[in-house]
């Protein structure tokens, strides 16, 4: 198995930033979009979302699953189109699953852990919330989203990995030298 870790720091950080972008952004304007991610407390403190929140939680979803599905995909096919990169399927999609992973890791870590957990900075709360309403930090419900994005990642790189070898047996060589 043959693996180029500079392509999958330089996507999976390029995933990273982009999505990471996206979720703060969110986050800013509106912590509400938010909701079912805050402990069970602040959810029962809260309003319904409103037809207007729903509707820019979902424009806000778009986007960021271009990302955290599209990027990965593209990322396989570039590697798999250039010379010297991974054919084979296991190869492709140990790539695709580490380019995922990166932000997975970067979600978990740093937005997670270490902005939320630690940080905790006020604009990221509902309105009429309090850090008391969020604390202690739950830990473990943050590990266990991480151990979804880890099955996520899994189901992304198997589509990505299939579409390199659709794109190769229709005879595809696109790609580029990193």
């Amino acid at each position: 198995m043959t693996l180029d870790g500079k392509a999958i720091l330089l996507h999976g950080g390029a995933i990273a930033l982009a999505a990471s972008a996206l979720i703060l952004l969110a986050l800013r304007l509106n912590p509400r979009l938010f909701l079912k991610h805050f402990p069970r407390k602040v959810i029962e403190a809260q309003p319904p979302l409103s037809r207007a929140e729903t509707a820019a939680g979902y424009w806000l979803a778009l986007p960021l699953f271009l990302v955290l599905v599209g990027g990965p995909i593209a990322s396989t096919l570039i590697v798999a189109g250039g010379k010297g990169t991974p054919q084979d399927p296991l190869s492709l999609w140990v790539h695709a699953f580490l380019v995922g992973m990166v932000f997975n890791l970067f979600d978990w870590i740093v937005l997670d852990e270490g902005l939320l957990g630690i940080g905790k900075p006020r604009w990221a709360l509902p309105p009429g919330m309090a850090l008391e309403d969020v604390t202690p930090f739950e830990h473990g419900r943050h590990f266990a989203d991480f151990l979804k994005g880890v099955i996520f990642c899994a189901v992304v790189a198997l589509i990505a990995s299939g579409a390199a070898i659709a794109a190769a047996a229709l005879g595809w060589s696109g790609g580029s030298e990193l």
